[in-house]
Parts: structure tokens; sequence; C-alpha cells
């Protein structure tokens, strides 16, 4: 019983710490998300309709998925894999594909949402766009939304052991 706990415990210990170093290299690659969505649809005409909004986001989750599978491939699950391998990354571009239609979903539905909260709270009329802060704080709650999905399908598929 008592070697049953032991040998939990430490299971747990590893897959916190794999967790944590996912966790760092997530926020790195959420800050080049956010941050560069957010540039495009301040200074570019990606943020006057929807459509154009899941351009800036598909670019910006493009440029965050390489950092992250940079870092996580060398970092976080270095010591489970063949670094850099081409099925490997295969993998990494397939659960990331997953990840960014989630990402996309989500943005849609949450700055949907927004958009009604603001025009019910009178914040904006029903003619105006929602304004870049609150597109910037929905695409932070849709990569929240899919973190798990994410971490999952890289831990026990794309670095597994």
């Amino acid at each position: 019983m008592q070697n049953k706990k032991l040998a939990l415990k430490k299971l747990g210990q590893q897959h916190g710490l794999v967790f944590l170093k996912y966790a760092l290299v997530g926020i790195s690659g959420t800050f080049i998300d956010v941050g560069l969505f957010t540039f495009l649809i301040a200074t570019t005409f990606l943020g006057s309709t929807p459509a154009l909004h899941a351009v800036a986001a598909s670019t910006s989750f493009v440029l965050a998925v390489t950092n992250n599978y940079y870092w996580n491939s060398r970092w976080t699950f270095a010591a489970d894999s063949k670094v850099g391998s081409k099925k490997q990354y295969a993998k990494f571009l397939l659960v990331s594909a997953g990840g960014w239609l989630l990402n996309i979903f989500f943005l849609t539905i949450f700055s949907s949402i927004l958009y009604q909260l603001m025009i019910s709270a009178s914040i904006i009329n029903v003619t105006a766009s929602i304004p870049t802060w609150g597109l910037t704080l929905a695409k932070i709650a849709a990569s929240i939304a899919v973190l798990t999905y994410n971490f999952i399908a890289n831990r026990f598929w794309t670095f597994k052991k």
C-alpha cells in the first residue's frame, strides 16, 4: 500500500513538473499569439470584420505554434521524445491545427457574447464593432479554453515515450 502511494506521488510530481514547463512555454506562446493578434487588429484592416479577425488570429497562432514546438520539443518533453523528428513535428502540427480550430471557434463565441453584453450595457451601439480590448479579452479566453486539449494531446500522443 505504501509503495503504491509513493509511486502515485512520484507520478504526480513528474506530470506536475512537465505541466509546469508546458504552462511556461504556453505563456510565452500566448504572449506571442495575443500580442501579435492585438497588434494586427489595432494597426491593420484585419480588425474590421469577424472573418478578418480569424485571419489575424490564424497569423498570430502560427507564430505562437512555432515558438511552442521549439521549446516543448527541446525542454518540456525533451526526455520523453526524439527531439525534432519530422513525424513528431507533423503530430504537433496536427494537434495544433485542432487547437487552432477550437481557438477560432471559442474566439467567435466569446467575442459574440462580449459584443452582445456590450450592447446590452450600452457600452457600444449596434452599429459599432467590438473594441480591440474586447477582442483581446476574447482571444485570451479562447486560448485558456484550448489549453487542456493541447496539453493532453501533446503529452500523450505527440511527445509520448
